[in-house]
């Protein structure tokens, strides 16, 4: 912080983020942030728009990646920052422009995770009532009506409000006073330092830079499209008719006779073998997943995996040997583990599942109660907003004459 103070440090040294996370330094710029930033950054409306429009083509691509891999990892960014420093603007503006781009590619991210689980209880036949019949109505379902459709749209948009209000209020607690790590934050200032390089001068460097980013962008792409598209037609039709297509690896893989081996990006143990009754043991070749693992690094990657860890090298395996009995909603029965081929996915779904969501329930509820004392700050700041006063204390979010 001293040498913030003399000049001495620049806003994107690695000696600067690497004290993160200590609360002491985000107290710091929390409070230079507040009197300093209106004069650093002004509102653009050609920024803002920029970082929309790439945001727009971004939920597009949101959409795929949340149906298949389940989750949604922003890289809006990224061409928005690459976009705004051929433009040359500062780190300022390029912030400005990202975090519009980022707002816009995240508006699908209600919708991809409730329609689809939507048209799973329609026509998936693990979700059936003991009559035989669904839990929804599949005629309530696009193209035939936009009911529930509807339903899901108005749930995003409400989702979507309630999320950014509880993040402003409690922005201090997650930010400030009880930093979270953030795994890509430092993909996040390499690409501010190159837009600062840039707007003043140092060309060569950020070209480099730029340069790195575009050939691994191009790169995954052509891995991602030689995985993924459906290139060939493989002459069978799904339940509607439609013709089933296959990518160019998985055609590979079939003419070489090693599709046992890989299937869909999974180089794996065959399904027929002995062990799948214990574990399933497969690699799927993601990069998404692997620059995550790189961003996390090592000790944030290794706690997250501890749950996938002790599923198949643990649950799994325990369940198949002590031949766990598990309930099967479709008939009302209870089965055992070791009546099914491939019995470790039996495992997975109906032992080690339910254990993960009474997992994340108990630990979501030990957080808040840990938490509790911070909500009483949250809450006298709240209080404080709207019941107005004169002293700083009353309105710390307002700077007199900026806004």
């Amino acid at each position: 912080m001293q040498a913030i103070e003399e000049g001495t440090l620049e806003y994107f040294d690695p000696e600067m983020y690497s004290n993160f996370n200590t609360e002491v330094l985000e107290e710091y710029l929390e409070e230079k942030t507040r009197a300093e930033g209106f004069g650093s950054t002004t509102w653009k409306w050609d920024q803002i728009m920029l970082g929309l429009v790439i945001g727009i083509i971004f939920a597009v691509i949101n959409q795929y990646v949340g149906l298949k891999v389940g989750m949604i990892v922003s890289g809006s960014w990224y061409v928005a920052y690459l976009a705004a420093m051929a433009l040359r603007w500062t780190p300022g503006e390029v912030n400005l422009s990202a975090s519009a781009s980022t707002g816009a590619s995240m508006v699908c991210t209600g919708f991809v995770f409730t329609y689809p689980a939507i048209y799973l209880l329609a026509y998936s036949s693990k979700y059936r009532n003991p009559d035989g019949s669904h839990l929804v109505d599949a005629s309530l379902l696009l193209p035939d009506s936009w009911v529930l459709a509807g339903v899901a749209l108005v749930a995003s948009i409400l989702g979507g409000m309630l999320g950014v209000l509880y993040f402003i209020i409690f922005r201090r607690v997650w930010l400030v006073e009880d930093p979270l790590p953030l795994p890509g934050f430092e993909a996040n200032v390499k690409l501010m330092d190159i837009a600062r390089e840039t707007s003043t001068g140092s060309v060569e460097s950020a070209r480099h830079s730029i340069w790195l980013v575009g050939i691994s962008t191009l790169l995954v792409g052509i891995f991602t499209f030689l995985r993924d598209f459906p290139v060939f037609s493989t002459g069978a039709v799904d339940f509607a008719g439609d013709p089933i297509r296959t990518s160019v690896l998985d055609k590979g893989a079939h003419e070489l006779g090693v599709s046992r081996y890989y299937e869909g990006g999974d180089l794996m143990v065959p399904f027929d073998s002995g062990i799948t009754n214990y574990t399933w043991l497969g690699f799927e070749f993601t990069p998404l997943m692997g620059a995550i693992g790189w961003f996390m690094k090592f000790r944030v990657a290794m706690l997250v995996s501890l749950g996938t860890f002790f599923t198949w090298f643990v649950i799994t395996p325990m369940a198949y040997v002590f031949d766990y009995p598990f309930y099967y909603p479709i008939d009302g029965l209870y089965h055992a583990v070791s009546a099914y081929p491939a019995a470790s996915l039996k495992s997975y779904s109906y032992v080690a599942r339910p254990m993960a969501i009474g997992a994340i329930l108990g630990g979501g509820i030990t957080a808040l109660l840990k938490m509790a004392p911070v909500f009483r700050t949250t809450a006298a700041d709240v209080i404080a907003i709207f019941g107005g006063g004169d002293d700083d204390v009353a309105r710390r979010d307002y700077v007199d004459g900026e806004g």
